[in-house]
């Protein structure tokens, strides 16, 4: 998962494009419109950390469960 601020003056929103096309699957790229380099958790907004909620919930490990790694 990647997320990067459009408003980044010290690395390029097309050095995320660039990272994204070359990692592998699973893989999601997120641009947060109103965050810097340094200020994406706090400008990212709602979307931010709904994206992070999501993706804890379903690489979360239950106790006991048999079908859990």
């Amino acid at each position: 998962m990647i997320f990067h601020g459009r408003r980044d003056a010290i690395v390029p929103p097309d050095m995320a494009n660039t990272l994204y096309a070359r990692a592998t699957e699973p893989k999601t790229l997120h641009f947060m419109t109103e965050a810097g380099h340094n200020d994406v958790s706090r400008n990212g907004g709602e979307v931010y950390w709904l994206t992070w909620r999501q993706l804890l919930t379903q690489t979360a490990v239950q106790p006991n469960d048999p079908t859990s790694p």
